[in-house]
């Protein structure tokens, strides 16, 4: 029942997605970040899945595909482009921006700790997506006489 609950639940997120074309491609990891955060379970199931099935072919695989080639042909719109192996791993990293920080919120604490005040992480994952979509670089860190090797 609850993989039933997941699949439904992750078709709404997919569908949504495909219907607000408008919406930019950050805004859109943004609501990704939120799905994930409100189901954890999925992105859970999405790991044991994996570690089920391998390369193997997956319970309603090509149904599936349509789902991600029919994003996969959204975000080429948004880039102006065709749909490629490239736009696909756009998306594929895009996904992964969003839903990593709550599929292992352990790491995530580990990394940032628990003293966040004044850290929005969705907003962070949002103009990180954003700034990546862009096209431009991120300023340099400046390097410190800590960071040298010679410190």
């Amino acid at each position: 029942m609850i993989l039933l609950h997941g699949r439904a639940a992750r078709n709404s997120i997919w569908n949504r997605g495909a219907q607000q074309r408008r919406r930019s491609t950050a805004e859109y990891v943004g609501r990704v970040y939120d799905f994930h955060r409100d189901n954890p379970v999925l992105v859970r199931l999405f790991f044991w899945e994996g570690l089920h099935y391998r390369d193997g072919v997956l319970p309603n695989e090509e149904r599936r595909r349509g789902h991600c080639e029919e994003k996969i042909a959204v975000l080429a719109g948004h880039f102006g482009t065709e749909a490629s192996p490239k736009i696909a791993a756009c998306l594929l990293s895009l996904i992964g921006l969003a839903a990593w920080p709550n599929a292992v919120p352990q790491l995530a604490r580990l990394i940032i700790g628990t003293d966040t005040e004044g850290l929005d992480l969705r907003s962070h994952v949002v103009a990180f997506a954003r700034q990546a979509l862009s096209g431009t670089a991120a300023p340099a860190p400046v390097a410190t006489a800590a960071d040298s090797p010679e410190a």
